[in-house]
């Protein structure tokens, strides 16, 4: 139950960094600064490879929100990145001065583990990978609980958080309150789909954009030059129809095509020859290979042909110090990888890059020649050499460096930029909610200039018969739109004017007549069609406003019937008499008048509710900081006898009872490796002998933390094959203390949180964050050697 930690405590003093921030860096702090003034918001920071984006969102968070107590979480898919932000963030530490400590922890599945995560920890660096692992969720949702100032997730090289999983996990951390800022050079993706994916995870906000012709002009940037080398190579003339169907399906070449590719000797010839032939202009340079057999097969031609060469895919133990001396000796002179050195590699004096891999990828090709762009004013060089090795294809369309290094911009909705409507909380009818997402999801293109605001404003609502189910239709009206409806609707102000069947043409032309100089976003023409076959079918159309809504804002009323001071026959009279009167409350709460008279006493309880006291003590203050205290004379401790009769006459800890026979003892001595431990028995039929630190035995050990250990140990005994894999973790999560270990909880001042393996996620990082302060002692103070 212990382990080792990627973790550092860092002194802060008040000296000031050396590092001057460059105008674009400065500029994104503001932009950052004016866009995040409320917790709970989202945005995207975009800047190319070599502009500091690690360093502009890393000094922004330390100097805004971790120095005022709040905590970040940073998530990214790759352990390089999470190094890379880890170490600017130590560079950084003095920015969150006067403070005198800094706490970092990095997660991943070669570092520390999401236990190790307590109050004393302000910067979490986890993998993606790590963070959405079911059994991480729990220690998730406590890092937020035991975070009052708040919790700012940052998803780094943010274009992969359009994958399922990982939105999955980022809408997750929104609805617990988080603050959002994704970081790419590549905004860009193939799938259109996923890009509006990602877009809508940001909420269709961009922060701060700077482009790379900018930071070319002035220095922070290479200028590109690009070369494309024709191989005269057609691998279409070997495709099978399974190279065919997977092309089709992904756009991408399959991997027994890539094969074909690494295996090519006069194509893998051609290549380093190439490099001999004009070495003296492309210099250190990075190669992409298709697979791990092409980089092998070209490291050996490049060698072959008297060039210092080396390569490093995820199969080489020793890829870090290759790449290293890379960075840090200029040696080899050629590195060749298999997209190991897309993201999170800075190696500035790279000056060339052969894209040897073909690919049709705009992102992937984006992050490949972004490692040669480091300009003079980053550490870089004048001119970046970007050359592709072409081959030919037919079905195939590749891409080349060109292609990924115009200067489009970013573009995003245009109600990207709003203010929020300060309508307060009004309930609204499900199917309109419905409506209000489609079009806040869609994507209107323009540029983010002389933007306008675009608020809701009402909807128009009918009902209409469909397959003998009546049914409710609903539109939504932005306030852009109210004149082009009011207008359509005058024209057609005698029902019996309007065409017995609108078609698409007919509807675009109406949106074009009536809507045609109004700002984006235009009503569907599927809207429009529908509004007026309703229409003309006389259903019964009516226009609700939000303002109608106000007068029964369940806020408004409850803070009017405390002013007034109203009895509880009084409120419901008010509640009466509103429903009589108001239509439009009848059609927003669905004419269920009990769910309107719900929402106002909820209300009311929360005016009327006496205020909160103050936090209880977290699980940080509960752990000891040195050895822990023994117990006063004359008292003997804990009962680990008492403790197992506890733990499995609990039917969520062990529901069929204890199935395996079992004996528990203190150990004679504190234990330098473990906190506790089972020894399965040497006969068939004996008992299994569960051993515990005596350390714990301790007053300064919650009940509840020795109860989680012993049914930790017991679960080993019941389960000794399985190991700690997925059944007997499954079994841990279960874990629920004794009503007198909750007792104990509750005295020492500790509330069990809201995730359902609460007490088991509290045991664990007792343990792990208890193995960081111990002093080696047992409660009566001597050393344990």
């Amino acid at each position: 139950m212990s382990t080792q930690a990627a973790e550092r405590f860092l002194k802060v003093d008040s000296a000031m960094s050396d590092r001057k921030p460059y105008d674009h860096q400065r500029r994104a702090w503001d932009a950052l600064s004016a866009h995040f003034n409320a917790p709970g918001k989202a945005s995207l920071l975009v800047v190319p490879t070599g502009g500091g984006k690690t360093f502009i969102s890393a000094h922004w968070l330390l100097e805004h929100h971790v120095r005022a107590g709040g905590r970040v979480l940073w998530l990214t898919h790759r352990r390089s990145l999470l190094l890379q932000a880890m170490e600017e963030v130590e560079r950084l530490r003095n920015v969150v001065s006067p403070r005198g400590q800094l706490g970092l922890l990095r997660i991943s599945s070669k570092d520390s583990s999401w236990s190790r995560v307590d109050q004393s920890v302000d910067v979490v660096f986890s993998s993606l990978q790590t963070a959405i692992r079911p059994e991480n969720q729990g220690f998730i949702e406590h890092f937020f609980e035991q975070s009052p100032h708040g919790v700012f997730v940052v998803v780094d090289e943010a274009h992969h958080a359009a994958a399922t999983s990982y939105a999955r996990l980022l809408h997750k951390l929104r609805t617990d309150g988080a603050s959002l800022l994704g970081l790419t050079a590549t905004p860009v993706r193939v799938d259109a789909d996923d890009q509006r994916r990602l877009h809508a995870l940001f909420d269709n906000h961009l922060a701060f954009q700077i482009v790379r012709r900018e930071l070319t002009e002035r220095g922070f940037l290479a200028a590109p030059v690009f070369e494309t080398v024709k191989t005269d190579v057609s691998f279409e003339r070997d495709f099978t129809e399974a190279d065919f169907v997977h092309l089709r399906r992904f756009g991408e070449l399959g991997p027994q095509v890539l094969e074909r590719v690494a295996s090519h000797s006069q194509r893998n010839a051609l290549i380093a020859k190439h490099y001999v032939d004009h070495q003296h202009l492309y210099g250190t340079t990075i190669v992409f290979a298709a697979d791990t057999l092409h980089a092998r097969t070209l490291a050996m031609e490049f060698q072959r042909q008297g060039v210092d060469a080396d390569f490093v895919d995820y199969t080489r133990t020793d890829a870090a110090e290759v790449m290293q001396s890379y960075r840090t000796q200029k040696r080899p002179r050629v590195l060749i990888n298999v997209e190991m050195l897309t993201e999170g590699f800075d190696a500035p004096h790279t000056q060339t890059v052969f894209i040897a891999r073909p690919t049709r990828s705009e992102g992937l090709l984006m992050q490949m020649v972004g490692r040669a762009l480091r300009g003079p004013a980053a550490g870089g060089n004048e001119r970046a050499y970007l050359v592709t090795f072409l081959d030919t294809w037919s079905e195939f369309d590749v891409l080349d460096a060109s292609y990924v290094l115009g200067d489009a911009e970013l573009e995003l909705d245009d109600r990207a930029k709003r203010p929020p409507s300060d309508v307060g909380y009004i309930p609204i009818p499900p199917d309109l909610v419905t409506e209000a997402y489609r079009l806040l999801q869609s994507v209107t293109k323009g540029m983010l200039v002389g933007v306008h605001q675009c608020l809701p404003h009402g909807w128009y609502a009918w009902e209409q018969l469909y397959e003998d189910d009546m049914q409710r239709r609903v539109i939504m009206v932005f306030d852009n739109q109210v004149p082009g409806y009011e207008t359509l609707l005058a024209e057609f102000a005698d029902p019996a004017s309007i065409p017995d069947d609108v078609t698409e043409d007919l509807a675009r032309s109406f949106v074009r007549i009536h809507f045609g100089d109004l700002p984006d976003p235009l009503p569907r023409w599927r809207d429009v069609a529908e509004l007026l076959a309703a229409r003309r079918a006389q259903a019964g159309v009516v226009y609700y406003s939000f303002d109608d809504k106000k007068h029964f804002n369940p806020r408004t009323i409850a803070e009017r019937c405390k002013a007034q001071d109203l009895r509880s026959s009084e409120v419901e009279t008010l509640l009466t008499n509103l429903w009589a009167e108001d239509s439009v409350c009848r059609h927003v709460y669905r004419n269920d008048f009990h769910t309107l008279r719900d929402e106002v006493h909820r209300e009311l309880m929360r005016l009327y509710e006496p205020p909160r006291p103050p936090s209880p003590p977290a699980l940080v203050d509960l752990v000891p900081t040195s050895a822990p205290r023994a117990w006063p004379m004359g008292q003997t401790g804990y009962s680990l006898v008492e403790i197992k009769d506890a733990v499995a006459s609990n039917s969520r800890n062990f529901p069929r009872g204890l199935t395996a026979p079992s004996t528990v003892s203190w150990s004679k001595r504190p234990m330098k490796s473990w906190w506790g431990i089972c020894r399965y028995p040497t006969t068939q039929g004996g008992s299994a002998e569960i051993r515990i630190s005596c350390a714990l035995n301790s007053p300064d050990i919650p009940l509840f933390v020795l109860e989680f250990l012993m049914h930790h140990e017991l679960l080993h005994a019941e389960m000794p094959h399985s190991g700690h894999g997925p059944d007997f973790r499954q079994r841990e999560h279960a874990f629920a203390p004794s009503e007198k270990a909750i007792r104990d909880a509750t005295e020492r001042g500790l509330v069990a949180g809201r995730s359902l393996d609460t007490w088991r996620v509290l045991g664990d990082q007792f343990f792990d964050t208890f193995d960081r302060y111990f002093l080696m002692k047992d409660p009566s103070g001597q050393p344990r050697y």
